[in-house]
């Protein structure tokens, strides 16, 4: 998975992220559990890989989700989508900013002050698509864009260290 990350830092649209912000796919982040799953002292919930692994594959679906999106207004400019296929993009982009809350939620990290990036990227997005497809609109509108996805991946690259750190108590425990 860490190979497909790698792979956004050749995106035009991703050009003003920085590499570390790109590079917040699954490698970044340590398999353990959250001491919060504990069921005694040696044990490991059943679900508990299913948990762990949730924050980084949430992550990186929601970086695809951003992707794709770029992608698409990309091709809108140049007449080959539809405002349809980007009103649903959008729609994915939502359930996987929902869904990595929650997963970081489950480790008590509080993202809440990301909440408003979905709200900063739609608007831009209507304005966008407001407009007659072209270059030129992309162009004006996707500096816009670029902040709203800069800020909501710094937000969730701030929080990494606090994610390791509420798995690292359980990594001296052994899984039976």
């Amino acid at each position: 998975m860490r190979a497909a990350a790698k792979a956004y830092k050749t995106c035009d649209d991703l050009k003003c992220l920085p590499p570390r912000v790109l590079d917040i796919g699954m490698s970044l982040y340590p398999r353990a559990s959250s001491p919060a799953m504990l069921n005694g002292p040696h044990k490991v919930p059943a679900g508990a890989s299913t948990i762990r692994d949730e924050v980084s594959s949430s992550v990186l679906s929601l970086l695809l989700a951003t992707k794709h999106l770029q992608d698409l207004l990309k091709q809108w400019s140049t007449g080959h989508a539809t405002e349809a296929q980007i009103s649903d993009a959008f729609v994915q982009f939502g359930a996987n900013f929902n869904v990595t809350i929650n997963a970081f939620a489950e480790y008590n990290i509080d993202l809440s002050d990301i909440y408003s990036v979905s709200e900063e990227l739609r608007i831009p997005l209507e304005q966008c698509l407001g407009d007659e497809p072209s270059p030129q609109a992309l162009e004006q509108h996707m500096p816009a864009v670029r902040r709203a996805l800069y800020r909501l991946f710094e937000g969730i690259k701030a929080r990494r260290d606090a994610w390791r750190a509420a798995q690292r108590p359980l990594s001296v425990y052994p899984t039976y």
